[in-house]
This record gives structure tokens, sequence and C-alpha cells, in this order.
């Protein structure tokens, strides 16, 4: 109800919506035929070769440097190394190849790169961990625990959010490169 100019009530429409139940809809359980199958989508092979070509990283062979040397590989400039006692070979070059492409080997790093040891290696465990998960690398449980206790090193709840854009732009690039 309305008062107008004159001081008389007028009645006007009242809009609205309202949701009412219809019994002609189904259950998809409820049809006859042949069970639903998506189509398989093909994304091609992925190749290290082609990734380590494309991004021009060299890979070296290891070198221990004593006997208490228990690095499971290394980045430096644009060259990668995997130890021989590294379980899952193609998780460990993803993770270096994910170091460089972070900037992390850089000589003189952009502002982006963090300065914490932890953050960097957050950033490289991530951007491999979201490699590997896509493509179907082994040792996903192991990588899951390395970047688990990443995170547990630099007191960190939960992947920064810079961090973890700069992983997923790296593991955007390792992927594509793969695939060239």
């Amino acid at each position: 109800k309305e008062k107008d100019e004159a001081g008389v009530e007028k009645r006007g429409d009242v809009v609205f919506t309202k949701f009412m139940l219809k019994y002609n809809w189904f259950h998809l359980a409820q049809t006859d035929g042949e069970a639903y199958l998506p189509s398989e989508v093909s994304r091609g092979d992925w190749n290290l070769a082609s990734a380590l070509d494309f991004l021009e990283i060299k890979e070296r062979a290891f070198e221990f440097n004593d006997v208490t040397d228990k690095r499971l590989g290394w980045a430096k400039g644009q060259e990668i190394s995997i130890s021989p006692l590294e379980v899952h070979q193609t998780y460990g070059r993803l993770r270096e190849m994910a170091r460089i492409l972070l900037g992390h080997t850089a000589v003189t790093p952009t502002k982006a790169v963090p300065m914490e040891q932890e953050l960097r290696d957050i950033e490289a465990d991530t951007a491999a961990y979201l490699c590997a998960a896509t493509l179907g690398v082994t040792g996903m449980d192991e990588a899951r625990l390395r970047l688990q206790v990443s995170l547990d090193a630099g007191a960190k709840l939960r992947i920064p959010d810079k961090c973890a854009n700069r992983a997923f732009s790296a593991a955007d690039k390792l992927i594509n490169a793969g695939y060239c």
C-alpha cells in the first residue's frame, strides 16, 4: 500500500520469485541406455629431452663432493644435475628445472625471487609437484611429503600466494616446453 499526494491509499502489484517443485524431473539413474563414458583426450607424449632443449637447460653428470654429500640434485645457471640416489629421477629433474625457471639460479635474481631459502624450496617443490601431478609422474607421495617438509621448515601454514602464483607459472612453462 502506498499513499499518493492527496493522501489516498493505493494498492500496487507485488512482484516476487517463487521456486516450485516440479515432479517431471528425473535422475540420470532412472534412464535406460549404455553407461556414459567421456571421450579420452589425447595429450600427446610429454618429452623431457624436448623440455630441456626448448628451455635451453643442460644436464650434467652428478658428482659427489664427499662421502657425506646427501644432495639429490642441483641447479646452477642453466645447468642441472640429478643424483643417482634420487629415487624419482623425473621428479628430481622437474624440481631443478623449476628452480631455473623461477630465477633461483640467476646471477642477479629479480625482486620477485624470494630471499629466504625456505620460500625458494617451497616454490620449486610446488612447481615440480604440479607438473608431476599433471603428467602422472611416479612418486607423488614423496613429492607431497617433501613439500610439507619445506612448509614446516619455513614455519608456513600454507603456500604464500606470491609463491603459488610463481609456481603455477613455472609449472605451465615446464609442461608446455615438453610438448614442443
